[in-house]
């Protein structure tokens, strides 16, 4: 193996293709949040909604508990 100076493991880390790659990833990432945050979002109105429509149709009342808590001992 050849010696090729205290400069070597600074130019392999430093490579400008590695710099470009990191750029390309760095692009495609911020293309991924431009189509994922409007999507959770739309998911979250969407999830909001149900859960209203529910509590307005009395989805969540219990008719049936009243008649068991009466025989709980407290």
């Amino acid at each position: 193996m050849i010696y090729e100076g205290w400069n070597s493991g600074y130019d392999r880390f430093f490579n400008t293709n590695a710099w470009c790659t990191i750029n390309v990833i760095d692009d495609l990432l911020m293309n991924s949040l431009f189509i994922l945050i409007p999507i959770s979002l739309a998911m979250g109105i969407v999830v909001l909604a149900v859960v209203l429509w529910a509590a307005r149709r009395d989805q969540f009342d219990d008719p049936e508990g009243a008649k068991y808590r009466m025989l709980d001992d407290e």
